[in-house]
Formats: C-alpha cells, sequence, structure tokens
C-alpha cells in the first residue's frame, strides 16, 4: 500500500502535509495511511478519488490548459536543431581535418619511399650538401610522421564517430520530442 501512496503522492506534486490539508486530516493520518497502518475516512477517500480522476486526463487537455507547455517543446525543439547545426558542422571540421592528417601522413610516406631509393640508388648533387639534405628531408619525413601518426588518425577518427553517434541521439530526440 505504502508504494502505491507514494506514486498518488508523486502524481499530484505534493507533500505529506499538502496532501493532509486538502483531504481535511493530519499530517500523521495521512503518514499512517501512506504506511498501510490506517485507512482514510469516506469524504477523503471520496475528494481523493476526486483529484486523481483530475489529473489523470489526457495529454491535449493538459496542453490546452497550459499553452506554456508547448512553447517549451518548441524551445525544446530549437535547442535541438541548432545542436544538430553544431554537430554537422563539428563533423565537416573534423572530418576535413582528418583528410589533411591522412594526407599529410601519405606525402610523409611517400617521402620516405623516395629517401630509401635514394640510399639505394646514390646520387651526387653539384654543392656537395647531399648528405646534409638528404638528412633533412628524412628528418622531416619521420617528424611529420608522428605528428599525423596513426594514433592522431585514430584520435580524429573517434572524434568523428562519436559526433555521428550524437547526430542520431539528437535526431532521435527530434523525432520523439514531446
Amino acid at each position: 500500500m505504502k508504494k502505491e501512496n507514494l506514486k498518488i503522492t508523486e502524481l499530484l506534486g505534493m507533500k505529506q502535509e499538502e496532501v493532509a490539508l486538502i483531504l481535511e486530516i493530519s499530517r500523521s493520518h495521512w503518514s499512517m495511511y501512506e504506511s498501510g497502518k490506517r485507512n482514510l475516512p469516506t469524504s477523503a477517500k471520496l475528494k481523493l478519488a476526486e483529484i486523481l480522476t483530475f489529473v489523470q486526463q489526457p495529454e491535449t487537455f493538459w496542453k490546452k490548459q497550459f499553452p506554456f507547455l508547448n512553447e517549451k517543446k518548441n524551445e525544446k525543439k530549437k535547442v535541438l536543431e541548432d545542436l544538430l547545426v553544431m554537430n554537422k558542422h563539428n563533423q565537416l571540421v573534423t572530418n576535413n581535418k582528418l583528410n589533411d592528417i591522412k594526407k599529410k601522413y601519405d606525402i610523409s610516406v611517400n617521402r620516405l619511399k623516395v629517401m630509401l631509393y635514394f640510399e639505394s640508388n646514390p646520387i651526387e648533387l653539384n654543392n656537395n650538401a647531399d648528405d646534409l639534405l638528404f638528412e633533412i628531408m628524412n628528418n622531416g619525413a619521420k617528424i611529420n610522421l608522428e605528428k599525423k601518426g596513426d594514433l592522431v588518425q585514430m584520435e580524429y577518427e573517434i572524434k568523428l564517430e562519436t559526433l555521428k553517434k550524437e547526430e542520431e541521439i539528437i535526431k532521435y530526440k527530434l523525432q520523439n520530442l514531446v
């Protein structure tokens, strides 16, 4: 009995004292009723039944009574639509960064391939600075690989997937907006 009556109190959105006052009984009487130790007087039961019947009317009734509830729905819709736009923008930016990182990574790998070619097929440059030039090119490629490597790419891929899941959630919330 107690669990059911707690739902009644919650359904009414009231405290024990308030329910007791409306039913014209003491708070301790209501408390004992909630715990199943005491019954309500007939007049209190009838009044409670009337109130519960009124409160449990269809949602359409309440939307007419409280137009601000529809305004809240419109506010939620606007917030969700704004979130969706921001999400799309973030996906685009993240995807562009990921593509840029992949492109620079591929360029650096190709640069290392060329460097490997020159190691196995040495050439002589006119200014005798070929060893230094090749070392600088090789180190630059390795540094770029570290900066644009698999771990960085994976981070952006995860971020992009997370944004896609977030988009699904936002769309779901928009479709099921109450």
